[in-house]
């Protein structure tokens, strides 16, 4: 999640987001990382209803949260290829893309330098078309109003992931950048 800059906006939005579950400044500025507890909500879906509840019952909090991604999963990497990495994590996802359209989006934080983003995502997509067509039918990258949108987050030796579909990118809070 990325907060809006200005002063004691960070803990504001900590403050609003204790509802959902435990969340914490993720180690760069204005981002935020958390878990929803079970019990609340424990899919994209419902975590997106959950943030529009709150938002609902809390006006000032458009003006303290810029994006939401309810990733998936996050894993630990030890090596600068978080790709690698990536494809090991993501290597049974074929049948989820076969005959679907994607793309793929990261945003990588505490890897400057070493890995770029356009390599990454040109990697991933070749990996899961290839994964898609061996699961039967080929998947197409698209950017335009693609089934899904596979989004990466980056934050030090944290990687995320996260299949958009249009369900829930239809909230205007979930965005891939």
């Amino acid at each position: 999640m990325v907060c809006r800059q200005g002063p004691g906006v960070t803990g504001r939005t900590l403050a609003a987001l204790g509802r959902l579950g435990r969340f914490r400044t993720g180690g760069y500025p204005q981002v935020l990382l958390g878990v929803v507890g079970r019990t609340r909500a424990t899919s994209a879906p419902s975590l997106a209803a959950g943030i529009e509840e709150l938002v609902a019952g809390a006006a000032p909090f458009d003006e303290l949260v810029e994006r939401v991604l309810p990733v998936e999963k996050a894993i630990l990497f030890r090596r600068d290829d978080v790709t690698e990495t990536l494809c090991e994590e993501l290597e049974g996802t074929g049948p989820r893309l076969a005959g679907r359209s994607f793309h793929v989006r990261s945003h990588l934080r505490g890897l400057k330098g070493r890995v770029e983003h356009p390599a990454l995502e040109r990697a991933l997509g070749a990996f899961l078309a290839e994964r898609a067509e061996a699961a039967g039918a080929p998947a197409r990258v698209t950017f335009d109003d693609p089934d899904f949108i596979v989004a990466v987050e980056v934050a030090g030796q944290r990687v995320g992931y996260a299949f958009l579909d249009r369900e829930l990118r239809a909230s205007s809070r979930v965005r891939a950048k």
